[in-house]
């Protein structure tokens, strides 16, 4: 058996090891791909976990996230070789041309790779969610990367501008971002800078995967007429798309877990959320108070958005976890927090956490409670609830 650790959501099925489109996700040979080498029972078994494939279709075995999946070749014989191919961004993360360790019969190793879909807010390509903040007094964002123990400034943007980071250009790592009425400045980590206008003073950015391609798209939630406009740089393709009324909130997000982001509104006037999910369809559930701040995530790892609310009065966290349907409570942070939830441990689960004047308490799903310094009162954490 080879097992591999996968960082991502995308597999290409392809029979042979040529050809391999390029999505901006990882690539890998999939289900019963041929072993170049003309042995019987000469197949590889990938087992894929809820991972979608370029025709779209689902196989919904487990989940998103950094899961382990065991790779196994049936190989009669003493020195029956396997290819395994991986690819990134139009370039190979990892090649191996009939280099697999093998044993007689069959193939042990442990192959590692990231793609390039990785957590909200890491600036730094590592799966896991980064300590950053913006500082309005010198326009500069301080980005305190998680593989790393030295911080980094960068001045860009203006003390108003609407804060908008995203991965742009599909290499892993989040790209920082602002909105300013209706321009998009953007500092891409790979592509370079970037202003384009697309949008008015009153819209709210709302950059998201729409089409899932890895990229984040330029997207923008437009209260006067509760209109969504996408335009995606990579195809120059424009989308508009009515959902939502003037006093709603928007709330995109992957509720159905088929990693294209979904329109999504709360309207606080009847504390309902409307849910136009890309495969599963039309949702709309009622949860939280209109006073509620929105943290919708992915508290359970399961690749769905999960509705979820924090409530200043109280200091309690809310979650509709969707892979059990059941009501999670969790007490977590005072009044005047941000809530600012986020993968900070890589184990593919929000963590809820909260940033109160430079310091980032964290309740890890994984690696436990957490309280670290860094920014002070008055910056604005990156990843902060709008």
């Amino acid at each position: 058996t080879v097992s591999f650790t996968a960082y991502g959501d995308s597999f290409e099925n392809n029979n042979g090891f040529n050809n391999f489109d390029f999505g901006g996700l990882v690539i890998v040979a999939g289900e019963n791909t041929s072993i170049p080498n003309g042995v019987n029972n000469n197949t590889v078994n990938v087992e894929l976990r809820n991972c979608r494939f370029s025709n779209n279709q689902i196989h919904d075995i487990a989940v998103f996230g950094a899961r382990s999946m065991p790779l196994s070749a049936g190989l009669p014989g003493t020195n029956n070789r396997a290819r395994l191919r991986l690819f990134g961004t139009l370039v190979p993360v990892l090649e191996t041309a009939d280099s697999i360790p093998e044993t007689p019969g069959g193939m042990n190793s442990a192959i590692v790779i990231r793609s390039p879909i990785t957590s909200n807010f890491d600036y730094d390509g590592d799966s896991r969610a980064d300590l950053s903040v913006f500082r309005p007094s010198d326009r500069t964002w301080y980005i305190q990367p998680s593989n790393s123990g030295s911080f980094y400034g960068v001045q860009f943007g203006l003390a108003t501008d609407k804060l908008a980071p995203a991965d742009y250009d599909g290499d892993g790592k989040t790209d920082i971002a602002v909105y300013r009425s209706g321009i998009w400045y953007l500092q891409r980590s790979q592509l370079g800078f970037l202003g384009f206008a697309f949008g008015s003073g009153e819209d709210v950015p709302q950059p998201a995967d729409f089409d899932g391609d890895g990229r984040a798209e330029i997207a923008v939630w437009r209260p006067s007429n509760g209109t969504w406009y996408v335009f995606n740089l990579a195809t120059n393709q424009f989308i508009s798309f009515q959902f939502g009324a003037g006093t709603d909130k928007p709330v995109v997000g992957d509720y159905d877990g088929d990693g294209l982001a979904d329109y999504a509104v709360f309207r606080p006037s009847n504390r309902t959320w409307y849910i136009q999910r890309s495969t599963a369809g039309y949702k709309e559930i009622q949860f939280g108070n209109s006073s509620d701040k929105l943290v919708p995530a992915d508290y359970d790892g399961d690749g769905k958005t999960d509705v979820a609310v924090f409530r200043p009065s109280e200091g309690n966290w809310y979650v509709q976890r969707s892979a059990s349907g059941s009501l999670q409570v969790v007490s977590w942070g005072l009044a005047s927090d941000s809530p600012v939830p986020a993968d900070y441990d890589g184990d593919g689960k929000a963590d809820i956490a909260v940033y109160r004047d430079g310091i980032w308490y964290i309740r890890q799903s994984t690696s436990g409670i957490n309280s670290t310094y860094f920014g002070s009162s008055g910056d604005v954490p990156t990843n902060q609830v709008q």
